[in-house]
């Protein structure tokens, strides 16, 4: 009856909480867009095999040892596939799990290359190969489906379908041109979420999948399948016989990484609290100088990654309206975090004011308050307090999503750690590859890294040079007509000229 009642908006919260009435808001007026129309549970013999017939076969997965291996053959019977299908539709038909999902083998995979400890390897979860296929069928495919049908997905989400981290970047990018080019103060906060997957509430998350469609008895499968989840480890010694979770007292959150439903989770959850955000801040107000067109634009997201942006175009700002604006953003955003379950990284976020100075003769140049006290930056704690976060220069290079920008347009740290990092370590391991090995790297991980960059900045003449480092030559292979001409151009003394293309 409660959660109904946060659908119809009815609900009176005992305990009064700006964060969560929002929020409560915002899964109202969702569920009133959706037409409150169910999304089917029902899972057909022909959705099993166009499912498995396109899956790896090598994927690791179930600890019953029902893996891939397993499923992919079985659509070579129809009546194998609808068996299979008929009897996962019923258990998401009833809200009822089979034992079998809620046990998980836990896999520890490095995050950086070679660094093997333990508080730098990422946990995976390999789940049920059945039961991760039903996820992502009804929550990463039908449920995500639902969102863009109704118009729900916002274009402040960069990890949507058809979009990449290059895009958010370029965003970022442009987002500091214009600041630039106006001579507009702003800025840019970088608040990641603290293990965005693990932290995610079951209660919030459950009214937010009833809110765009899901059925109560499939959100119930999936999440207390999680809840009563048993974590085996696997080593190179092999799988534990002892587990952790599993209890009956204490319960399991969050979504799981590996689970096919965490990345789609995270994101109608993202949605809702940049809705209720929006309604309290208009973030970066755009103007449009010949159609005079505004557009509020919040921030930019990827998963965890989240990037909150100020600027108004539309009148005459201090630097001081702004650093309150964005502090007031800052805060808004956190507890709204707070209130799903997630929090603030502090160690992960840092922010950037963009201010401009000039002299008589119309010279400007960037103004630094990085030293100043009384524009430092704080964002809230799980434990009620306010901590302080880094407050960077604008020539300051920060990486994120896996790119160094800088907002004074300046892309010489990226391009000085793409030789160092990647083309110097390459280097040194080629001298006694093959020429096709030579060919292989050239063509697949030195060429990826360039234009993974390259797409996202503007290079002046010295940036080029580097990209035309002695490691690159010595990388390539003898014949380089081999090589496709869109990577002799960029990697052996071609790459694109900057052109008309200026930071200023």
């Amino acid at each position: 009856p409660a959660a109904q009642a946060v659908l119809t908006g009815n609900y009176y919260n005992p305990h009064p909480d700006d964060a969560m009435e929002d929020l409560f808001n915002e899964i109202a007026d969702t569920w009133t867009r959706t037409n409150k129309t169910p999304i089917s549970t029902i899972i057909t013999r022909q959705d099993w095999q166009a499912y498995w017939i396109k899956a790896d076969e090598r994927t690791s997965s179930s600890a019953s040892g029902l893996h891939f291996g397993h499923c992919k053959a079985a659509t070579s019977s129809k009546y194998l596939s609808h068996y299979r299908a008929a009897k996962t539709t019923v258990a998401l038909t009833l809200g009822s799990p089979f034992d079998r999902w809620k046990r998980g083998v836990t896999v520890m995979l490095e995050k950086e290359r070679g660094v093997n400890l333990v508080s730098k390897l990422r946990a995976i979860l390999l789940m049920e190969a059945d039961f991760n296929a039903a996820n992502k069928m009804i929550f990463g495919n039908r449920m995500l489906s639902s969102v863009r049908a109704n118009s729900l997905m916002p274009e402040e989400i960069f990890s949507e379908k058809g979009c990449t981290a290059v895009d958010g970047t370029l965003a970022k990018v442009l987002f500091y041109d214009i600041s630039r080019q106006f001579r507009k103060p702003a800025a840019i906060a970088s608040v990641d979420a603290s293990n965005c997957f693990d932290r995610i509430c079951h209660a919030m998350t459950s009214l937010v999948f009833k809110s765009v469609g899901v059925p109560q008895s499939a959100v119930t499968a999936m999440l207390g399948a999680i809840a009563e989840m048993k974590f085996f480890l696997r080593t190179a010694f092999g799988d534990s016989e002892q587990f952790a979770g599993g209890g009956i007292e204490y319960k399991t959150r969050g979504m799981c990484q590996g689970n096919g439903a965490a990345p789609a989770a995270s994101g109608v959850v993202s949605i809702t609290i940049l809705k209720a955000h929006n309604r309290r801040h208009s973030g970066a107000s755009f103007l449009c100088p010949i159609s005079a067109t505004r557009k509020n634009v919040a921030g930019i997201l990827f998963v965890d990654d989240t990037d909150l942006m100020h600027i108004d175009m539309t009148k005459p700002t201090l630097d001081t309206d702004i650093h309150y604006k964005m502090e007031a953003s800052i805060h808004n955003w956190g507890r709204l975090l707070l209130a799903t379950g997630g929090a603030l990284k502090r160690e992960k976020c840092s922010y950037t004011l963009i201010s401009y100075a000039g002299d008589a003769n119309s010279n400007w140049h960037y103004y630094d308050y990085s030293e100043n006290d009384d524009f430092r930056m704080r964002v809230p704690a799980q434990d009620g307090r306010h901590q302080y976060i880094d407050h960077h220069p604008v020539s300051y290079a920060q990486k994120t999503l896996g790119i160094l920008t800088s907002p004074n347009g300046s892309n010489r740290h990226s391009c000085s750690t793409c030789v160092t990092e990647n083309v110097s370590r390459g280097s040194s391991k080629t001298t006694q590859l093959a020429e096709y090995a030579n060919t292989v790297l050239a063509t697949s991980r030195i060429r990826t890294r360039i234009q993974f960059r390259y797409l996202c900045g503007t290079l002046g003449g010295s940036e080029e040079t580097l990209l035309q480092h002695p490691p690159f030559v010595r990388c390539q292979p003898q014949h380089s007509s081999q090589l496709p001409p869109i990577t002799r151009g960029v990697l052996w003394g071609g790459a694109p000229t900057s052109g008309n293309r200026s930071n200023n």
